[in-house]
């Protein structure tokens, strides 16, 4: 099988688009959207109109939200009722801009690079320009919305047991590139043509967040309520 590695952009510099288009497998991290330049990539090649490049916007460290455990009402978009609504602290409100500021730069931009035409030797194409055969997500749990308690979970396992912590960073990074709160499947950053599989060996099944968190990453009806989709 041909198979290509592309850990960072400067991996996929080097990579044609015919040889990402013959290639049997492609194997990227979740969280590359976190590497230097990657977004940067994606905004220069769409050539979106009245985006400065010169700023391009970083992910935000922090959510901003107070996680809830159960499914306790829903709320009606573009209503006072903010999706990125959470405790009451004075960054929150920036922290929320900045996150909705970042998922719309990503999105809108990968429409319009979808629209664009390259060369068959033109080198690195972002890979949300990709329609995909089938994708598998690895350890899909690490991407999904955790709560303050199962974070420190993680982090105290990590530092006993040497496995490394994904950062709620890494773990954002992950969810835009899954693209969870786009409701349309067509549109989000990863496209595929028959199927996509989330592997995990620690399925966070714990409460209803969870149930409809994965439903939702499926394909499925949107459910919205829940502060941890954000």
């Amino acid at each position: 099988m041909k198979v290509i590695c592309i850990y960072d952009f400067t991996a996929l510099k080097r990579y044609s688009l015919q040889q990402i288009i013959e290639a049997d497998v492609v194997i990227a991290p979740i969280d590359i959207l976190e590497a230097k330049d990657y977004l940067y990539n994606i905004i220069n090649k769409s050539n979106g109109k009245g985006i400065d490049t010169d700023n391009c916007p970083k992910l935000p460290t922090y959510t901003g939200q107070q996680e809830k455990t159960g499914a306790d009402g829903v709320w009606i978009p573009k209503t006072s009722a903010d999706p990125y609504g959470g405790a009451n602290n004075s960054n929150n409100q920036k922290r929320r801009n900045e996150s909705a500021h970042y998922t719309f730069v990503y999105l809108n931009c990968i429409q319009k690079l979808r629209a664009m035409n390259f060369q068959k030797t033109d080198k690195g194409i972002p890979l949300e320009y990709f329609e995909w055969e089938r994708i598998f997500i690895d350890e899909i749990h690490e991407s999904l919305c955790t709560t303050k308690d199962e974070m420190k979970i993680a982090k105290s396992a990590s530092a006993n047991e040497d496995t490394g912590f994904f950062q709620e960073r890494n773990r954002r990074a992950g969810r835009e590139l899954l693209g969870i709160t786009e409701k349309n499947i067509k549109k989000r950053p990863l496209v595929f043509r028959k199927a996509i599989f989330g592997l995990t060996g620690t399925p966070l099944l714990d409460s209803s967040n969870r149930v409809i968190e994965l439903a939702n990453l499926m394909g499925n009806s949107y459910v919205i309520g829940l502060s941890s989709h954000w």
